[in-house]
């Protein structure tokens, strides 16, 4: 499995539906969905930085992260 799905996997991402191959690039495209709700508050801080949870950028109705 490549580090980059595997990654997403541990951060709680689902695969949405089969692999479709890419013929420009020559590898296997997948689309995975990230609800940001769920994710675990140590990535979110890795991620989006310390400063991201005290400024709360995340609509927890729908799981958007805003970002200016």
């Amino acid at each position: 499995m490549p580090p980059l799905l595997k990654a997403y996997l541990r951060l709680g991402a689902w695969v949405c539906g089969e692999p479709s191959y890419d013929e420009e690039f020559g590898v296997a495209d997948v689309m995975i969905l990230l609800d940001m709700r769920r994710l675990n508050q140590r990535y979110f801080k890795h991620f989006l930085g310390r400063d991201s949870i005290s400024h709360n950028p995340l609509d927890r109705s729908t799981g958007v992260v805003r970002i200016a």
